[in-house]
């Protein structure tokens, strides 16, 4: 996905127009992701361990595996955000 023009940047938050029309995108603080996280979590009422082992058990409904996804995404996320490089 290649963008063509940046709209706003303000307080670590950046606004972008994408090319294509469906696009979509959404900027978070590492702070927002780690609540993010936690409310995932919460949602499927599970500890980030426990979620994590049901998951290489294949335990896990379409729902939870979907919460597990998006958890691995933030964490992967923060990680750039958070590295020294």
């Amino acid at each position: 996905m290649e963008f063509h023009q940046v709209i706003h940047m303000k307080g670590g938050i950046m606004t972008a127009i994408a090319r294509r029309h469906e696009a979509h995108v959404h900027m978070v603080t590492p702070e927002d992701a780690r609540l993010e996280i936690e409310r995932l979590l919460k949602s499927v009422n599970v500890t980030r361990d426990e979620l994590e082992a049901r998951g290489e058990a294949w335990d896990l409904d379409a729902d939870e595996r979907g919460v597990l996804s998006d958890i691995r995404a933030l964490e992967f996320l923060l990680g750039r955000a958070t590295s020294d490089k």
